[in-house]
């Protein structure tokens, strides 16, 4: 079973404008925080949407760095977390992992916590 952090960053690649590695951490960071909101919008369809709690959750990163947003394929937030939601239910319909927590390590890669929701046992396989 492939990790989530594999395929978290597979999505983080989508949603900048440069590799990852030509990209600042903070960049990588707001990324990495708008895949972590659209993978489980994915897991979790019920689930409303907030733009309100993405704003406050990227806006710390935004504050320190503005120019993190210019990183990113768009400057429209709400349209990459659609984005990324629709990619993860296309390339990993069965992988039900909620990502729970997740942070950039000191070799830009990431360090990720995930679980299966009980309900989704039956329907989860972590492939493809």
């Amino acid at each position: 079973m492939a990790k989530v952090s594999e395929r978290m960053m597979e999505l983080v690649r989508e949603i900048l404008r440069k590799e990852p590695e030509k990209t600042s951490a903070d960049g990588l960071t707001l990324a990495a925080m708008l895949v972590h909101v659209g993978w489980n919008l994915d897991v979790d369809p019920g689930k409303p949407f907030c733009m309100e709690t993405v704003r406050g959750l990227t806006k710390p990163v935004l504050e320190k760095s503005p120019g993190s947003l210019r990183e990113l394929k768009s400057e429209d937030i709400r349209s990459l977390v659609e984005q990324v939601t629709r990619m993860k239910a296309e390339r990993y319909p069965r992988d039900k992992r909620s990502i729970l927590v997740c942070e950039l390590t000191g070799q830009s890669t990431f360090r990720v916590t995930s679980m299966v929701r009980p309900q989704d046992s039956d329907f989860h396989d972590g492939g493809p």
